[in-house]
């Protein structure tokens, strides 16, 4: 059987020259923001306050529920989540709603001292602000750099883990989202056994895959977790002349590269 038999499209095909495909919207590459409507209060240069509405988020309060960066897929999960405490990096779990048992939502003190009791201290603790609205957005000073929030935390540790905490005031960071880019020490992995490193071949019932994709790199969808896959063998997308070919890569050739969940900030000018 073809392996395109196999797929079910999740994203449309990226723009048809080779510096301009993209990925999907939610990922942490996103060219294109979709809006958010909600209340949030910015400040301009000369200090005075403004109110406007820009995202579904009350960013006063920071109460939030935080989408998965793409839907689920139509099979359900294959656990459900738990709630007990992790005693080892080995009772963590990558899932559509957090790295449980830590979930979306948390207070950013919790998460990252439950953690780091487990990873050990981060490698990294970076906190940044995005005081310009833009389309249901708000950007960094930079303008290069866009998340739902206007104050934002990234924590990252060895195994490359990075977890990101977001709010309208420093005080009330959530956890809104996590990736995970490499499969270092300690390992953490989906329940159905996916994680960086792993072969599409092996989880070829557990990836859905969307036609397209970067070069050799493709994307798509495991219980709601965002993956990004890339292949060693036929390319994903390819460009002939002005001509787009969609590729049917064999899964014995694909490797997952990233994994992702919720909401972290998008890189605005990215090609992929």
């Amino acid at each position: 059987m073809p392996n395109a038999v196999r797929r079910v499209a999740l994203v449309t095909a990226s723009v048809m020259v080779v510096a301009s495909c993209t990925r999907p919207v939610d990922s942490d590459a996103a060219t294109t923001l979709p809006p958010v409507t909600a209340t949030s209060t910015t400040v301009d240069p000369s200090g005075e306050s403004t109110e406007s509405t820009v995202s579904t988020v009350d960013t006063t309060t920071s109460t939030v529920a935080v989408a998965p960066t793409s839907a689920p897929s139509t099979a359900p999960p294959t656990s459900s989540p738990t709630t007990e405490p992790a005693t080892t990096p080995a009772d963590l779990e990558l899932n559509f709603d957090g790295v449980l048992p830590f979930s979306f939502g948390e207070h950013d003190v919790d998460v990252v001292a439950g953690l780091t009791s487990l990873l050990g201290e981060p490698a990294s603790d970076v906190s940044t602000d995005y005081p310009t609205a833009d389309e249901g957005y708000f950007l960094d000073a930079a303008g290069e750099e866009a998340y739902v929030f206007p104050h934002g935390r990234r924590v990252c540790y060895d195994n490359t883990l990075c977890v990101q905490f977001g709010a309208g005031a420093t005080e009330t960071l959530l956890f809104t989202g996590w990736t995970l880019t490499t499969d270092a020490a300690p390992a953490l992995t989906m329940a159905n056994g996916i994680t960086v490193g792993s072969s599409w071949a092996d989880h070829v019932d557990e990836i859905v895959i969307g036609e397209g994709g970067c070069h050799s790199v493709g994307y798509g969808d495991s219980e709601g977790v965002a993956v990004v896959l890339q292949s060693a063998g036929e390319p994903f997308l390819s460009v002939a002349d002005t001509t787009e070919i969609i590729g049917d890569p064999d899964p014995a050739d694909v490797t997952v590269i990233e994994l992702s969940a919720g909401r972290s900030p998008t890189f605005v000018f990215a090609d992929c």
